[in-house]
């Protein structure tokens, strides 16, 4: 499978993945389910036919054998994203390799989903809302050559590195761990 190269390097070409176009512009941007939408969609295409990976039902958890994703996009201006208990109680790490895998508008930041869990994520304390139910809030921090996530819950901060395609296809793609 060749490796394409599907950053957006332009403002008009984010637009475009996010489905932003003149009309909505005009209108006064996106709608809210619109928006929430494209922004869920922004490179679901490469998770699924790039590295082989299954999308749960119509959630940010994408699977394939032992391997577990959780795949939250970011294609918003504050930079943030939440993790929903939900779905976070659905990795067994016993069972599963868990990764999580941030689509951060053109970018792809990957981590140790235990990791990041055992860092950032308290059990007593968390968000709760009727829409999205107990969840923790984070923030993606963009420094000169990095990348953070900080809690908006407790505050804590981790380093979560940058990844490409390829390095992509090579630990998740469909050569390594075939569908079953």
């Amino acid at each position: 499978m060749p490796i394409h190269d599907i950053r957006a390097t332009t403002k008009e070409q984010i637009h475009h993945n996010l489905g932003y176009n003149r009309h909505n512009e005009a209108m006064g941007g996106m709608t809210m389910s619109n928006n929430r939408a494209s922004s869920s969609n922004v490179h679901k295409d490469f998770l699924i036919n790039g590295l082989g990976l299954k999308q749960v039902s119509n959630t940010t958890i994408f699977k394939k054998r032992d391997v577990f994703v959780l795949s939250p996009s970011v294609q918003n201006d504050a930079f943030w994203f939440d993790l929903r208990k939900v779905n976070v109680d659905k990795f067994d790490g016993n069972r599963e390799k868990g990764y999580l895998l941030i689509r951060f508008f053109n970018q792809f930041l990957l981590m140790d989903l235990q990791e990041f869990l055992n860092q950032m994520v308290e059990e007593d304390k968390f968000a709760q809302t009727t829409n999205s139910g107990i969840h923790w809030k984070f923030k993606i921090i963009k420094k000169i050559d990095s990348y953070k996530v900080k809690s908006m819950i407790n505050k804590r901060e981790i380093q979560i590195p940058e990844v490409n395609t390829e390095t992509l296809i090579n630990l998740l793609g469909r050569e390594l761990l075939p569908l079953s």
